[in-house]
């Protein structure tokens, strides 16, 4: 998806598929989205 700079939005077959792992919660998927199904969930910070 052009609208997620870490390229963490994939099209599946089944839908929209979003790698946690990969977000960074920029929240640039928010607003665009047309149906409003994105929000954001917070998560623990991790210790490296």
């Amino acid at each position: 998806m052009p609208l997620c700079p870490p390229a963490a939005i994939h099209m599946r077959r089944e839908g929209l598929l979003i790698d946690d792992r990969t977000c960074t919660g920029c929240n640039k998927c928010i607003a665009p989205c047309p149906v409003g199904a994105l929000t954001m969930v917070p998560r623990a910070a991790a210790v490296a």
